[in-house]
């Protein structure tokens, strides 16, 4: 059997044998969590002038989508930490998110220590740990998520919850969420595994097959391409390169003269109409790096949608990749194990 008839059959039995823990069956659920996780914190709270979000890696990426989500629709600005330590402008005026899906993410609970110390409106997402108890002591607001998932699975848990509490406060208004959700479960029906050869997520899994991905994308859709990177490292255990336009086409283009990027394969993430000048950087980029690569459309007219469903994309994508590799989604080895030196 070719790759692509392989590719092309691979059905739930077939992940089930490389996915015994059911990351597939996790992701398949975006669009119902993500209906589910829409709920505030907090239905309102005290003045503030600035947005912060701490988290770390799939408890962090939502303070990413945050920023751009809020970029050109407030005017508070969004600063994302993901260290020890908090910048100095977060302050008593400041609106802290504190996400740790565990609870007890030792960089996380850093920031939000320091976070209260500092007089923050401080807010927190979590499913259990310290984060909690430290929460219930200091009587902070926190959204008990579900619990029993992998963090990066989580996603909507850990961003949406952000989203609702703005708009909860009149900071911004969600425009085109139920539109999101009926995009998220068109791609569910054309992209879960029973579906075969118009299925376009497994068509970029074999496209990236022994490949280093490199997934380029734009503005306020570039959070998802680094969402995508983040997924192709933890569940399909590849090396993944994230940029986006036009920023790339000022210093990393002319690293492709390197003789190693024979090996490496362009995603790129775009609206159906990009503006005129993003869509003929993207053209002309690819004309000049003579390099084979596709592009990947999210769906939906509104933010929101756009991001969601590019992220959802994403997640399949990563899952079929790991059944062509023969690996396991679920475990992050690597990850645990820097733990276990650092904290043995």
């Amino acid at each position: 059997m070719s790759q692509k008839e392989y590719l092309m059959s691979l059905g739930y039995d077939e992940i089930r044998e490389i996915d015994p823990d059911g990351m597939i069956e996790d992701v398949l659920r975006f669009p119902e969590m993500c209906r589910d996780a829409f709920t505030p914190i907090v239905k309102e709270g005290r003045e503030f002038e600035k947005i912060a979000v701490v988290g770390m890696g799939g408890s962090g990426i939502g303070g990413d989508m945050l920023e751009s989500y809020l970029r050109y629709k407030s005017n508070y600005p969004v600063l994302v930490n993901k260290n020890y330590d908090l910048p100095k402008a977060i302050d008593e005026k400041t609106l802290l998110f504190v996400i740790s899906y565990s609870g007890n993410t030792e960089e996380t609970l850093s920031s939000f220590k320091e976070g209260i110390e500092r007089g923050c409106e401080v807010l927190a997402i979590s499913s259990n740990g310290e984060l909690k108890k430290i929460a219930n002591k200091k009587d902070i607001s926190l959204l008990e998520v579900p619990g029993g998932i992998q963090p990066r699975a989580g996603f909507p848990y850990l961003f949406l919850p952000m989203v609702a509490t703005l708009e909860e406060m009149g900071v911004l208004e969600v425009d085109g969420f139920d539109r999101a959700i009926s995009n998220l479960e068109k791609l569910k029906n054309r992209l879960n595994p029973s579906v075969d050869e118009d299925n376009f997520a497994k068509k970029i899994a074999g496209f990236l097959k022994g490949s280093i991905p490199v997934i380029y994308s734009y503005d306020e859709l570039s959070p998802v391409a680094y969402r995508w990177k983040c997924q192709l490292n933890e569940n399909s255990k590849m090396f993944s390169i994230m940029n986006e336009f036009p920023e790339l086409n000022h210093n990393e283009v002319v690293g492709w003269d390197y003789k190693l990027t024979r090996d490496f394969k362009i995603v790129v993430l775009k609206e159906k109409d990009p503006i005129e000048k993003m869509q003929k950087k993207i053209e002309v980029t690819g004309q000049v790096l003579d390099v084979e690569f596709k592009e990947v459309e999210v769906l939906g007219d509104s933010l929101i949608s756009k991001l969601m469903t590019g992220v959802f994309i994403g997640d399949l994508v990563s899952v079929y990749l790991a059944t062509l590799n023969e690996v396991d989604p679920t475990p992050v080895r690597r990850i645990d194990n820097i733990k276990e030196r650092l904290y043995d």
